[in-house]
């Protein structure tokens, strides 16, 4: 998780990236309906020919990111997968552009830097995996300040750093083996957080 100049907020994973693929019952990318449609997230998946998305989850079920892309100014979202970066912007829940395609190749590619685990760049080493075989998701969101107000009443999006590392916290503390990292910008303050069976 980072918290960049702007107060915009750029959350990266390294799990299996958003599917990108034509969406059977919306027509377009499945990148586009689950950030667009209420719950079109896939972890709960009652076809058992597809296989179930997830057994647990803490999330919202399928609300979580459509909501923040329809409360945001902007968000830019990439996705690695099967050797490809896939890029979209939104404006306010509405696409700027359709879905964008990249062939990646090679072991070595700025734009996949950025899906290499925390725990990896933690300890400084440089992962050793062809991009092929990377996957993950990129978002970045600006709040939208037509929206949201300060504690004063006047817009205002700026984000609080002890709070998102509470949340990390908890996060960490529930889910045994995550590492999670955050950087401010604003500060140039990197913290980590993770639980005691990931911390060396």
């Amino acid at each position: 998780v980072a918290i960049n100049p702007d107060n915009s907020v750029t959350v990266t994973d390294d799990g299996r990236g958003i599917p990108c693929d034509t969406h059977p019952k919306t027509g377009v990318s499945a990148l586009e309906t689950v950030l667009t449609v209420l719950h079109a997230g896939g972890k709960f998946q009652n076809d058992s020919a597809a296989g179930s998305g997830y057994k647990v989850s803490g999330g919202l079920h399928g609300v979580g990111v459509s909501v923040v892309n329809a409360l945001s100014e902007r968000v830019d979202v990439d996705v690695i997968r099967n050797g490809n970066l896939h890029s979209m912007s939104f404006a306010r829940g509405v696409p700027t552009a359709p879905i964008a395609v990249e062939a990646l190749k090679g072991t070595n590619n700025p734009a996949a830097d950025r899906f290499v685990p925390p725990d990896v760049l933690l300890q400084g080493k440089k992962k050793k995996q062809s991009i092929k075989d990377m996957s993950g998701t990129s978002l970045t969101f600006l709040p939208d300040i037509t929206v949201f107000k300060g504690e004063d009443g006047k817009p205002c999006i700026e984000f609080t750093a002890k709070r998102l590392e509470g949340r990390m916290n908890e996060i960490a503390y529930l889910n045994a083996g995550l590492a999670l990292t955050l950087t401010d910008s604003r500060q140039r303050n990197n913290k980590r957080k993770g639980n005691k069976d990931d911390a060396n």
